[in-house]
């Protein structure tokens, strides 16, 4: 059978769990907004205790706070450069009427200064407004390398009061496509620095939207607002932010605007999220909101932002998230890129995503070094869909190469080594040969190796070097690694898994299934009271099993394997995580044990509510297959031209289909259009090598295996492959389906 090339055993099949990391990050910053929140009603009551309360002027002309709303899921995005310097953070301002093709720096604001003032709301919802114009800002930018001249340098949009501007470099790749911008423009991002030899891309990001009502003369007192309460360094405010103006007499309005703000605080502290986001809402729409400290004024926008998604609403949440950056600066926090990056990526802002992850990496690199790899891994993937994603997805490697961002756990070191080689790729592409060369030496996966080795883009970087060319030592050097990182982590049963996945993948299959079954048994004492081994259990029992299943499998014993891999799936059920990946990979199991309708049973469970679209398209495989060995034509066409359609986003699995509907020119054309396609080539040439065969087939896995050999060797495949690359022999078997 096709072996699965290294791209396709990183993306996942489970539902991502966007939605519960989002939960995560935005309540991070939700607890002390509603600090800051609560602190201020409280000054609030103190104030207008010990004061004579004169009432206010109402200004005239006031109407709604014209905020843009996000458009719908699948509306194209307007998009602007992003800058994004390191400290401080400059404010957002409202883009003037007629904005420069290359605007000048506005006049640095002095603290005695009036905030912008803002319109009022006067609905519970935000307004859609058209956008007037799109405001170029400069994109954040990774390091350039000693030997490379610096760009041009500009000078940043605004700068703080207290501090020189930092000088921002110009990006020199070519610039995005300018799409009508539908929402407003995030606030910056902190940015890697930039060192000498990298070409920094250009990002981009919603245009913003200026007010569209004239700003009265005169405007309500603002409203104290006292320090917010202390927060973790990791969570802590950016330096930077304007002062705020002097306590003044509150007026009924007023009160009445801090009695409910009171009352949504309860709510949101005894978990009413439907009742404090109704009465958030009313806030907003208060025209006495805009008097409001800025810092009070994100603080609801962030306790809003963690209500709607608590709710569901992920895009008012995303919505939100970014006013409150936009209103606040001190606000940007790294756990407000990372919370404005899960809202961004759960929908489908997947450039927006990985600019602001790139963010949170560089603002607080300790806590990036605690960021999940999965979800790194599902937003550099996401860039891979996006006709200009490679500007993003640099710029997101980047900064985790800059943090050092390094595995914690032995499953994660496939992911990390990922980022590696993509971002091998780009240095190459741009022709940074030093920094490619160096980003080899954390490579030593051999699948990922044998990708290396086949592409003639990227063949001179590892000829002549042992470690890259001797089968023998490719194989050596993986299993001892593993081992040296299983030793250093004995209480995780996912970096043993690691080590015995090493194992089988150079053939010693005895060896890698006596180390998982001494793990497994060690995991499951026999007393509910007695102590457990390891510490990741519960997220990394169910791959132990899984990698055990596929040991057992390359053994021979075939029914063992799907026992085991059925054990799998019910700890991932007991565990309430992910169990749509081990349903699938049980299906694909079963179909090649010869069991069709065992197999297509095993993906009732397998839908858009629990699959990533990944998984989805893999499942789709499994019912291809199922389908030719039932007869079932509507379901095999049905299937194959869904996964045809979506080629490049499931290659392995098309690939499979096309195996096992027995359609050889359907696959030879598939192989020589990804060879030709830049984007695509390495991942094609790296499922072409020629692995170890599997030692002990079913029936029907060696008549697909058949099918692939007879279609690597048609003259028009060998011919796109000689024009590109090479195949070769390994002695390491293909990495697991």
């Amino acid at each position: 059978m096709a072996s699965r090339a290294w791209r396709d055993v990183n993306f996942r099949s489970g539902k991502r769990m966007h939605s519960f990391v989002a939960a995560i990050v935005v309540l991070a910053l939700v607890a002390p907004c509603v600090a800051h929140a609560a602190s201020d009603a409280a000054s609030a009551d103190d104030q207008a205790a010990s004061e004579p309360v004169a009432p206010q002027p109402e200004s005239p002309g006031r109407g709604a706070l014209k905020f843009g709303t996000p458009p719908a899921k699948g509306e194209p995005e307007g998009v602007t450069p992003l800058q994004t310097p390191a400290t401080p953070i400059p404010s957002m301002e409202a883009p003037p009427t007629e904005a420069p093709s290359n605007p000048t720096p506005p006049t640095q604001a002095q603290p005695s200064e009036p905030a912008p003032a803002q319109t009022e709301p006067t609905q519970a919802q935000p307004t859609q407004i058209p956008p007037t114009e799109t405001v170029p800002v400069e994109a954040p930018q990774p390091q350039t390398s000693p030997t490379q001249t610096p760009p041009a340098q500009t000078t940043p949009t605004q700068a703080q009061p207290s501090e020189p501007a930092p000088a921002q470099i110009q990006p020199t790749q070519a610039q995005p496509t300018q799409i009508p911008a539908t929402e407003t423009v995030p606030a910056e991002a902190p940015q890697p620095q930039t060192s000498p030899t990298q070409t920094a891309p250009t990002q981009t990001l919603p245009a913003q939207t200026a007010p569209t009502e004239a700003v009265p003369a005169q405007t309500p007192p603002p409203i104290a607002a006292p320090a917010p309460a202390p927060v973790s360094p990791a969570s802590a405010p950016a330096a930077g932010a304007s002062p705020t103006p002097a306590p003044l007499p509150l007026n009924a309005s007023q009160q009445a605007w801090l009695g409910a703000l009171r009352a949504a605080i309860a709510k949101t502290q005894r978990g009413d999220t439907k009742g404090a986001e109704t009465d958030l809402v009313a806030i907003r729409a208060d025209p006495n909101f805009a008097t409001a400290s800025v810092g009070l004024q994100a603080s609801i926008d962030i306790m809003l932002a963690g209500c709607e998604q608590a709710n569901g609403e992920v895009d008012a949440a995303y919505a939100d998230m970014l006013r409150a950056g936009q209103s606040d600066p001190a606000i940007r926090s790294a756990a407000y890129w990372l919370s404005l990056s899960v809202l961004a990526s759960t929908t489908r802002r997947y450039d927006i995503a990985a600019v602001a992850m790139a963010g949170s990496v560089s603002a607080d690199t300790a806590r990036a070094a605690q960021l999940d790899s999965r979800l790194l891994r599902d937003i550099v993937n996401d860039t891979h869909s996006l006709k200009d994603g490679e500007p993003d997805r640099e710029l997101l490697l980047r900064a985790l190469d800059e943090a050092h961002y390094a595995p914690r756990n032995g499953v994660d070191i496939w992911t990390v080594e990922s980022f590696w080689l993509e971002l091998f790729e780009l240095d190459v592409a741009h022709g940074r040969d030093a920094d490619a060369r160096a980003l080899l030496d954390r490579i030593d996966i051999p699948s990922m190796i044998a990708s290396i080795r086949a592409d003639s883009r990227y063949r001179r970087f590892v000829e002549g070097n042992p470690a890259f060319s001797d089968g023998a030592q490719i194989n050596e050097r993986y299993v001892a690694n593993r081992k040296t990182f299983a030793d250093a982590h004995p209480r995780q049963i996912g970096s043993v898994a690691a080590h015995a996945v090493a194992l089988m993948e150079v053939g010693r299959f005895v060896d890698a299934l006596a180390l998982l079954d001494d793990a497994i048994a060690r995991a499951a004492p026999p007393a509910a009271s007695a102590p457990h081994a390891f510490d990741d259990e519960r997220e990394n029992l169910r791959w132990a099993l899984d990698d055990r299943s596929h040991v057992l499998w390359r053994m021979g014993r075939w029914d063992e394997a799907i026992a085991t891999e059925t054990q799998a799936r019910e700890n991932a059920m007991s565990a309430g995580g992910d169990m749509v990946s081990q349903r699938i990979n049980l299906a694909d199991l079963l179909y090649l044990r010869g069991k069709p309708r065992d197999a297509l049973a095993e993906l009732a469970g397998v839908t858009s509510e629990t699959a990533s679209d990944y998984g989805l398209l893999e499942a789709d495989e499994v019912r291809v297959c199922a389908a030719v060995q039932l007869g079932d034509q509507d379901m095999l066409k049905t299937s194959l031209d869904r996964l045809r359609s979506h080629r490049d986003d499931a290659p392995g699995p098309l690939r499979a289909a096309l195996m096992c509907a027995d359609d050889e020119a359907g696959l030879a054309a598939m192989i020589a259009a990804r060879l030709d396609d830049p984007l695509t080539r390495n991942d094609e040439l790296g499922a072409l090598q020629i692995h170890l065969p599997e030692p002990h087939p079913t029936e029907f896995e060696a008549l697909l295996a058949k099918r692939f050999d007879a279609v690597r060797n048609r003259a028009e495949v060998r011919a796109a492959i000689d024009k590109v690359g090479f195949v070769e022999p390994y002695a390491f078997y293909a990495p697991n389906r």
